[in-house]
């Protein structure tokens, strides 16, 4: 199913997130199998859910600031409730 496709690529990068090992975003965006353009879009879109991003040139990371969570619930399930 695609929609967890996308919940496990989006888990993988908030690991590298917290890790604080993401390299450069052309190799990151690889990492995690999306384009540059859609790293950025998902970096925007997790900063506007509140999460603070930012990139660290020395340890050439983008890095999560200090205190900041984002989980990740996969896989997505439907629950029909009557």
């Amino acid at each position: 199913m695609k929609i967890n496709q996308e919940a496990e690529r989006l888990q993988y990068l908030v690991e590298l997130l917290q890790e604080q090992r993401t390299g450069a975003a052309a190799q990151l965006a690889q990492r995690v199998g999306i384009s540059r353009s859609k790293l950025f879009e998902l970096l925007e879109e997790l900063k506007g859910a509140g999460a603070k991003i930012e990139y660290n040139r020395q340890k050439n990371s983008y890095c999560l600031a200090r205190g900041c969570r984002i989980n990740v619930n996969q896989p997505i399930t439907i629950e029909q409730v009557v």
